[in-house]
């Protein structure tokens, strides 16, 4: 491994009541028995108690690292991941489906939601079947101390496990298998060993109920809430906040427009202000925050300038046992903040890493794995590998008939084609060596931070000869589209690489897929969203760049208006970047 590999590690982790930062070689460096298993860009890391963590990895594979029991893995062959989140010694999954599953080391605490206590001790993936049998189907999950939180697509919150202090927001006994908490809900929040929860209601009303002792439920009192009671909001509104996470002696929120308010004991979470209800951190009022997270005694915040933050109990990897009563700026050495950093704080611990959630790599990831729409092969005749030309020759610069030439010439083995492609159309180096090899053979220079897909996506926007489709729009914002219009009606033309479309959107495969083999050689299709012109060329643009980018002749409220059901309408990844962005237009233009 390069000296230049070493000092950029993917996975930093801050663990035990020290919070010292580790940082070794590109590795998760949590305990020095623990098998160094190399972690690249995790979509999601989250902590339980200080000996293990749960890693969600890729679109439906996990990993628990543990101090005594090494590493172990889980994958849901007929799933795909959406969220986790962690206990004490229970860790639960919830798929894009609705369906959750848990992950425990037996019935610890009950928080396990089961009828029987699970003594599996971290063996298998546990389909919570309470909801399945029930056709319930989750939209989010959350987890306290020896809490399990879950709400319903049809608005309906759940919770089990100890109801001290009124925890889950409703008097109850203690119990393994959730039961209904209240219905018409829209959010839930809670958060490591916060005691409590906040929900907010589709009414756009926020509630909260558990341990009140440091005056962290934000309702003007120090009195133990033991059933969900309304919180005074000032300075924000319920349906603004977009992360809301309460520790032991204090509750930490964010809003869409970056402000960051908190309440609590001020000596214990370190926010500054000793207050029993929400109130705007001072010293963040000039910044607009785009990620925070909260632990039992700390948080950590990312600006939109890209600067890492932190307050409360030890945060500081270079200062010791220091507390900070205000948010200080925090440097970390050879681990520069990045658009892809995330933030993840456990009970006493804290998670920076560089994330997998890059929709662009991974629309092209599924791209390659779908071949209804590729256009040539690479390798010999015994294992012709479908591709797509135009993507092949925009990594490489090569025409695809010299690049085929040079494989056969070279009798390149299948693995070596795939491990090529792998990097041609998601960036993937994992096997450096062989790709290496491969480009050699190209003639072609292996540099891995500079041959990003990024960089040439960008470069392939602008090379308007090389463009190969067009999307047709008509410009009218009185008159409904009528598919069945005369075909001399004027539209505007927008030229865009086909296999982009196909690439970013599943509309327009879904598109291409019900053409028939006469219609599939066409060279320009009709959008008929009803979208300006303005709105389809930024939209295309994100699909080469993952930006929105506004000039003085664009109207910011309107584009804001026709791409807000974008990621819906033109079935973009779930995991695109499109709603940030325009979140940020948001914020940069002030409109409400």
């Amino acid at each position: 491994m390069s000296k230049k590999e070493m000092e950029k590690p993917d996975v930093i982790i801050g663990c035990d009541s020290r919070l010292s930062f580790l940082a070794n070689n590109n590795r998760l460096p949590l305990w020095s028995h623990v098998p160094k298993t190399k972690i690249t860009k995790p979509k999601k890391i989250v902590m339980g108690c200080s000996s293990h963590v749960l890693i969600w990895c890729k679109s439906n594979s996990l990993e628990l690292h543990h101090k005594d029991l090494g590493v172990k893995k889980y994958q849901l062959p007929n799933e795909s991941i959406s969220d986790i989140a962690s206990g004490s010694n229970t860790y639960l999954v919830l798929t894009k489906s609705g369906t959750v599953y848990s992950l425990a080391d037996g019935g610890r605490y009950n928080e396990v939601p089961f009828k029987d206590p699970q003594n599996s001790k971290w063996d298998s993936l546990r389909k919570v079947d309470f909801f399945t049998k029930k056709n319930i189907s989750i939209k989010q999950i959350g987890m306290g101390y020896c809490n399990d939180y879950f709400l319903a697509e049809n608005g309906d919150y759940y919770a089990n496990g100890k109801v001290w202090e009124g925890r889950t927001g409703k008097s109850h006994a203690e119990q393994n298998l959730p039961i209904i908490i209240c219905s018409n809900v829209d959010k839930i929040f809670s958060g490591p060993h916060g005691l409590g929860i906040f929900v907010i209601k589709t009414n756009n009303e926020l509630f909260s109920s558990g341990n009140n002792s440091s005056k962290k439920l934000g309702l003007g009192n120090i009195q133990d809430q033991k059933v969900l009671k309304k919180v005074t909001c000032s300075g924000f509104e319920p349906k603004d906040i977009v992360k809301l996470v309460t520790g032991q002696y204090h509750s930490t929120l964010l809003t869409n427009d970056g402000n960051v308010f908190s309440c609590g004991g001020a000596s214990q979470s370190g926010h500054g202000v000793e207050t029993n209800t929400f109130t705007e951190i001072a010293e963040l009022k000039e910044k607009v925050i785009i990620l925070l997270s909260s632990g039992e005694y700390h948080q950590l915040a990312i600006t939109q300038e890209l600067e890492l933050f932190g307050w409360g109990f030890q945060v500081s990897p270079t200062s010791g046992s220091v507390d900070y009563k205000k948010p200080v700026k925090i440097t970390l050495p050879n681990f520069p903040v990045t658009r892809k950093m995330r933030i993840d704080c456990g009970s006493s611990s804290v998670m920076i890493y560089n994330t997998a959630n890059d929709d662009i790599s991974s629309d092209f990831e599924l791209f390659f794995a779908n071949k209804k729409f590729s256009d040539t092969f690479l390798g010999s005749k015994e294992y012709e590998i479908t591709c797509h030309k135009l993507i092949l020759e925009c990594r490489t610069k090569l025409k695809i008939e010299d690049i085929q030439k040079i494989f056969i010439q070279n009798s390149s083995t299948k693995e070596e084609i795939i491990t090529f492609l792998r990097w041609v159309y998601y960036g993937e180096q994992s096997n450096s060596t062989l790709l290496k090899k491969v480009f050699d053979s190209l003639n072609l220079t292996f540099s891995p931070n500079d041959n990003l897909l990024e960089n040439d996506l960008i470069r392939l926007f602008n090379d308007e000869d090389s463009k190969d489709f067009s999307l047709l729009i008509k410009d009218d914002e009185e008159e409904e589209y009528d598919e069945e219009e005369d075909e001399e009606e004027n539209f505007e033309e927008i030229p865009v690489h086909k296999f982009i479309l196909l690439a970013r959107s599943g509309l327009f495969r879904e598109m291409f897929e019900n053409l028939n083999e006469k219609e599939k050689e066409i060279s320009e299709i009709k959008d008929y969203s009803g979208k300006s012109i303005d709105s389809i060329e930024i939209l295309i643009k994100f699909f080469y760049t993952n930006k929105i980018e506004l000039t003085a002749d664009h109207d910011p409220i309107l584009i804001l208006e026709e791409l807000s059901d974008a990621v819906e309408y033109y079935q973009l990844n779930e995991d695109s970047s499109l709603t940030d962005e325009l979140a940020k237009i948001k914020r940069q233009y002030k409109i409400n």
